[in-house]
Parts: structure tokens; sequence; C-alpha cells
């Protein structure tokens, strides 16, 4: 980056450095050449509504098969009636038919009309709404800040667990995040060289930078690439 650009990011402020950064994020995967195919979950609220299939499909099977329980998770996600947000506020009113919202009802009647009974689709909306508010309250509506707890957890008791004598405890902690990343693709970060400098160049902490990555709900092990990409490529002058 050049002298100017970094006078010019200085004089703004952080959430503006942060707009920039999310801006730079978008585009860079835009770009990026690598296939998504490689990345199980790309965009984190992806996470989210495999959980409410599950939660969907185990309560509504039989009469429904796994395939239209799919169907009906993609349509309602298509039609963004599936927000951890909203559905959170519904967690306390699904057992007062009389006092549903527009929000409610519309999701009540594409649910049921599945052929479900109205006490069935009562109940899987029910479930919808409290894993919500679970997610909203516990971890800021964002689902891979739960998985992102225990993969921390696991870093730490991996290399306890392994005690592996020939490597030291910082590449041991780098190879076991690689591991659930590629494994479990964990929402965890390398945090290479690359993504360090890409926070400087911002001015911003690598704090900023999951923060953002999880306001976008971008997977970080993905962000990694994205990041590693624009900048082997590119150069840091690609920030400007």
């Amino acid at each position: 980056m050049s002298e100017d650009s970094m006078v010019e990011l200085k004089d703004l402020s952080s959430q503006e450095r942060k707009d920039l950064l999310e801006a730079f994020l978008l585009k860079e995967w835009e770009m990026f050449t690598s296939p998504a195919a490689q990345y199980l979950w790309p965009w984190e609220e992806r996470r989210w509504h495999e959980l409410l299939f599950c939660l969907f499909f185990a309560q509504a099977c039989p009469p429904l098969e796994s395939a239209t329980v799919r169907e009906v998770i993609d349509s309602l996600a298509e039609l963004s009636m599936l927000e951890v947000s909203e559905l959170a506020e519904t967690a306390h009113n699904w057992k007062k038919e009389g006092t549903y919202t527009p929000y409610q009802q519309t999701l009540s009647f594409l649910v049921q009309e599945q052929g479900l009974e109205k006490e069935q689709t009562r109940s899987v909306l029910q479930s919808f709404a409290e894993a919500a508010a679970a997610i909203q309250e516990q971890y800021g509506g964002k689902v891979q800040r739960y998985f992102r707890q225990y993969g921390e957890q696991m870093l730490a008791e991996a290399v306890k667990t392994f005690q592996l004598s020939e490597l030291p405890e910082d590449k041991q902690h780098r190879a076991f995040t690689h591991w659930l990343q590629n494994t479990l693709n964990m929402p965890l970060s390398l945090r290479e060289p690359v993504v360090e400098m890409l926070c400087e160049d911002f001015d911003l902490t690598y704090q900023d930078l999951q923060d953002t990555a999880d306001e976008l709900g971008l997977n970080l092990a993905l962000m990694d690439d994205i990041i590693a990409n624009a900048l082997q490529v590119f150069g840091t002058d690609s920030i400007e």
C-alpha cells in the first residue's frame, strides 16, 4: 500500500476502516478462483439452515421425506424467512396462535401446506424459534461462534493430547487448526502472516477482521484463502 493510502486510512474512523475491509473481502470473494465446492460451509448461514433442516426432519418424518424438508428449508431461506434475529423474537409466541405476527402467519402457512398437522407445524416452528433465541442471546446471532468456541477448546486440548516432541507449540497449533479446518470445516483462522499484514494495512486488530467476517457470514478458512490469494497475486496494492 502506498504511503498516501496509509495516511488516508489512518484518517478514517475505526468503523469506516471496517466498512472498507468488508468491501475488500466481498470484492476479493468475487474474484476468487478456487472451487467453492471445496468449502463445505463457505457462508456460515448455511450451517444455521442445516440445523433447521435437522430439527424439521426430526419432527416431521413421517410424513415428510428428507428431500421435501430440504426443499422447504431452501425455499424459506430464499424468501429470507429464516433469519436468526427474526425467529428469535417469536420464541415465546408460538403457543399463542391468536397473537401471531404477519411473519409468523406466513411462516406457519408455508410449512403447514407441506401436509403437516397444525400442532406439528407449531412444534417445528417453536423449535426453530428456541434454537434461534439461544444463538441470538449467547452468540450474537452467529452460529459460527458456537462452533468456534468448541474449536478453540479442541485446539488447546489437541496440543496436550498429542504431545508432539519434534514440533514447537506454535507449529502444532497451526497444524491442528489446519486439520480442524480440513476435516470439520471449523470456523478458525490459521492467522497466516498475510492475514496479520492485512490487519496492519487497515490499521485494525485481528479481532476486528474476525468480527467483520462474522458479520458477512464468511467462513474463516475461506477468508484465509481469499486474503492469501489477493495479497500474493496482486500484492498489498490490491486493497487500495
